[in-house]
């Protein structure tokens, strides 16, 4: 591909915007393959339980109010209507708060009773802590994508694992630490730096808003609700998968999954990235009726999606073996988990941005009921596959939930909006 094609490709913003989110995929994945290569797979298999273990509590605190808050920022911005703007600011960072209050007393409480899915010893404040940086950096970035700042919002999200990465290189340099304190400590400060620099440039960004008097912002809980829950079961299938190795496997199998699951991130971001910065152009379009529009619209993302991803993605699985084998002869494992995972992801590229249509266009139900549905599937595949094959198993259901939601979601999309050809 020519340099000319290549900047009419990366033109739009938001392809812009999903770029940068890549990149911050690729340090993510250069922390962990660091991590798994100095200190082996059972530390990083303790990575995963503290990482997803924050991730699934982070959300639950969010609960789907940073869609929310995109949609209604990007509309209210879309109508010149600054107060609105500004108290849906207020609004949904309010129930946020609230929601990573609950979420970190639940988690302080079970944090002691985590050391059965192979979750370290850390101390007391640390979930609770975690759980506040990472709603703070997820609330920051969908608050400024609603303002139509793409870019900027995706590169604090991408500041977060370059962090990281800078500090466990750091830590490699130093010889590493036996126990697991130590990262789990660069891990909180690359969620709360990266956080903190969203929140200033935030501030930066209402400020130059037009003067508006203060109003009060009409809710749109129920639409919240509804990604909230869609969110939430995602996140509890990951962490279950994660948790269900360390249960019935060993810390070892959940680092080689992990590792498995970073290689594949990158080409997973292209689409969640993407549909993510595109979101409140869906929403304007399906606001405005432009059904037309938006299918040409659909098209031209999935072409993008495939062409970002796809390749890159099969790529990936023929060089996983010598890959896997360079971080150790244990992560030779993860090579056929690695191959099933791959091919769900192909069609999760190929569905493109059809679960982010079915939102924008108000039918969060559907893609609720779809994601309970792979929920149930998920779990019973960890139920009677894991104890037996281990991360066979976990791949399976990774595989199975991806197949029910977002095939699922395509489907329904085309049967739904207006305008498909």
């Amino acid at each position: 591909m020519g340099l000319g094609r290549l900047s009419a490709l990366l033109a739009p913003p938001e392809r812009q915007a999903m770029a940068l989110q890549l990149v911050g995929a690729g340090f993510a994945m250069l922390a962990i393959l660091v991590l798994a290569r100095g200190l082996g797979a059972t530390m990083a298999g303790h990575y995963a339980a503290v990482s997803q273990t924050v991730l699934f509590a982070g959300i639950a605190a969010i609960f789907g109010y940073d869609q929310a808050l995109t949609r209604a920022v990007s509309g209210e911005l879309a109508q010149q209507r600054i107060g609105q703007a500004r108290a849906a600011l207020r609004h949904y960072g309010g129930r946020v708060a609230l929601g990573v209050i609950i979420a970190g007393v639940i988690a302080a409480l079970a944090s002691p009773h985590l050391e059965g899915i192979a979750f370290p010893p850390m101390p007391g404040w640390f979930l609770p802590l975690a759980v506040l940086a990472f709603a703070l950096l997820r609330m920051t970035a969908a608050a400024l994508r609603g303002a139509m700042h793409m870019r900027m919002a995706q590169g604090v999200l991408t500041l977060q694992p370059a962090i990281l990465l800078a500090l466990f290189v750091l830590l490699w340099g130093e010889g590493w630490a036996r126990e697991f304190e130590p990262l789990g400590d660069a891990y909180m400060a690359s969620l709360a730096l990266a956080a903190l620099f969203g929140a200033a440039l935030l501030w930066r960004v209402v400020r130059q808003w037009p003067a508006s008097e203060p109003e009060a912002f009409q809710s749109r809980a129920p639409d919240a609700y509804s990604m909230g829950l869609a969110g939430l079961i995602i996140a509890f299938t990951n962490w279950a998968e994660i948790a269900a190795l360390g249960l019935w496997t060993d810390a070892a199998s959940m680092g080689v999954f992990r590792v498995c699951v970073q290689l594949l991130l990158p080409f997973q971001l292209v689409y969640s990235a993407f549909a993510f910065s595109v979101s409140p152009l869906y929403a304007q379009m399906l606001a405005r009726e432009e059904y037309h529009a938006v299918w040409e619209r659909y098209r031209a993302d999935r072409q993008f999606l495939l062409l970002m991803g796809g390749a890159g993605t099969v790529a990936m699985v023929a060089l996983g073996q010598p890959i896997l084998g360079f971080l150790g002869e244990e992560f030779r494992a993860g090579l056929v988990p690695l191959a099933i995972m791959a091919s769900s992801l192909l069609l999760n590229l190929y569905t493109a941005t059809s679960g982010i249509m079915l939102t924008m266009a108000h039918r969060e139900d559907i893609f609720r009921q779809l994601t309970i549905a792979s929920l149930l599937s998920s779990v019973l595949c960890i139920l009677l596959l894991v104890p037996q094959y281990g991360m066979l198993g976990t791949a399976i259901s990774v595989a199975l939930g991806v197949v029910i939601r977002e095939g699922g979601a395509y489907i329904a999309a085309r049967r739904i909006i207006p305008g498909h050809k």
